[in-house]
């Protein structure tokens, strides 16, 4: 089955998001108080805690309009980006794959379909400004 990206338009009309377009939020890291700024450039959702890129610890999100953010929440264009993203996920957590018995295309393909369910339900990705 071809892998199918549902339109922002479609996903806006299923979804009430509490997250807008222009909005920042701040992931702190309760570990080392490392902070990072999002801006989101469209509406949707996010997750409520991410991986610090200083300590490696969880850093959890916590709404705030200060206007200076490091990284933008945005909505991939088409799947092309998409599989570039979880090429990008791959390469960045490769270490946590070691040990599975799965090829790197059957994670990928894993990765990929989680992705597109994530996208479809609003979901948005993060990445440097």
């Amino acid at each position: 089955m071809k892998p199918t990206l549902i339109t922002k338009a479609e996903v806006e009309r299923q979804h009430k998001f509490s997250e807008k377009a222009g909005m920042v939020n701040m992931y702190a890291c309760p570990n080392c108080r490392t902070l990072v700024m999002f801006l989101y450039i469209d509406g949707g959702i996010t997750p409520a805690s991410i991986r610090c890129n200083v300590c490696g610890e969880q850093a959890f999100s916590q709404i705030s309009q200060i206007k200076q953010p490091s990284r933008i929440w945005y909505r991939p264009k088409n799947l092309a980006e998409l599989i570039n993203i979880v090429d990008g996920a791959y390469e960045e957590n490769i270490k946590e794959y070691e040990d599975m018995p799965e090829n790197e295309a059957q994670i990928k393909a894993t990765i990929l379909t989680n992705y597109i369910t994530y996208y479809n339900e609003g979901g948005l990705f993060s990445r440097p400004i």
